[in-house]
């Protein structure tokens, strides 16, 4: 994934969000997001994260990311979805 990572320009990097299958569906993985994003949008920058899900991509999408490319990986990983946030957007 880091190969695929943009290099472009300085960007804020979203590791990782994670909500329990039950708590799914609740607004807990936007509160996750939008505590990160408060971040990012105060310092102007745009934001870089890879979907590990295909569910979650249309959450990233409500917060203003874009899709970039599926990710090539590796036989048998999940299915990976490079997305970016332009400052202002989310």
């Amino acid at each position: 994934m880091e190969k695929q990572h943009p290099t472009v320009r300085d960007h804020w990097y979203l590791l990782g969000i994670a909500v329990l299958r039950d708590q799914q569906g609740r607004g807990a993985g936007s509160r996750l997001l939008r505590f990160g994003l408060d971040r990012v949008d105060s310092a102007g920058s745009p934001a870089y994260l890879e979907a590990t899900s295909p569910r979650s991509v249309p959450l990233y999408e409500l917060h203003g990311f874009r899709l970039l490319r599926v990710l090539d990986l590796p036989k048998g990983a999940p299915v990976g979805t490079a997305m970016w946030l332009e400052p202002g957007s989310g």
